[in-house]
């Protein structure tokens, strides 16, 4: 798995990598939008009725009322690249087949748009362009991953939505994790209160001792001693058990 980008988020650790098992189901099973082309050997797109053009000439797809038709060209050269309109090379390059497209979509544009969209998704998933992102806690555990994320746009930034996503996740998680701090710093204010302040105190003290805590000069007031206790996994439960 080749790793495309990595950086530290939030104390989380997040890494973009190239989607080298993506399967384009969504391309051949979608009767809204579809391309259908000869098995040439380098390329065969279908529809979700149809396996190839001879076979919905078979079928006699419906052009005319229901579908809008805008030729497919190829450029098979290191690689395989799909346009609505011819390429200038005479010798890698021709007509392959249509891009059909419903009518009557509400897509927000013209049914041709709608054709060079497909066409762009296309290129992207062709060329290999398609990420996914791993999320690693600060512990270095996977916690999160997500694939699939075609690059059909023309960003500098070709990862940016599995980048976004990742964010995504990690503002989450960590959201997740303030609230559970609050919650416990809430129920551990509760403990102080409930056996007393001199108490509280001794029992610092024998936690510090306990516990051996390096930065033990760092917990000079119950605030600090708090946060840093319920950092390292203290519960209501272990205070009234030590200040028993």
């Amino acid at each position: 798995m080749t790793t495309m980008h990595e950086e530290t988020y939030k104390g989380y650790t997040i890494q973009v990598v190239a989607d080298e098992h993506y399967e384009a189901d969504h391309l051949y099973e979608n009767d809204a939008v579809f391309a259908l082309t000869t098995n040439s050997g380098y390329f065969h797109l279908y529809g979700p009725d149809y396996k190839d053009l001879a076979d919905a000439a078979a079928g006699d797809i419906n052009v005319v009322t229901e579908y809008e038709a805008f030729d497919l060209h190829a450029y098979v050269h290191s690689g395989v690249q799909f346009s609505l309109t011819e390429f200038s090379c005479q010798w890698d390059s021709g007509p392959c087949g249509y891009v059909y497209v419903k009518r009557g979509l509400d897509f927000g544009g013209t049914n041709e748009e709608i054709a060079e969209g497909f066409v762009r998704t296309l290129n992207a998933v062709f060329s290999g362009d398609v990420y996914g992102f791993i999320v690693l806690d600060p512990e270095g555990e996977e916690v999160e991953s997500c694939f699939g994320f075609v690059n059909d746009s023309d960003e500098v930034d070709v990862w940016g939505d599995a980048l976004t996503a990742a964010r995504a996740v990690v503002d989450y998680r960590t959201k997740l994790d303030r609230e559970s701090r609050e919650a416990a710093a809430a129920k551990l204010a509760a403990a102080i209160a409930d056996v007393g302040e001199e108490v509280w105190e001794d029992t610092l003290s024998e936690l510090v001792i306990d516990e051996k805590l390096e930065d033990a000069c760092r917990i000079n007031n119950s605030g600090e001693s708090l946060d840093y206790l319920v950092n390292n996994g203290w519960t209501l439960e272990s205070i009234k058990e030590h200040c028993a």
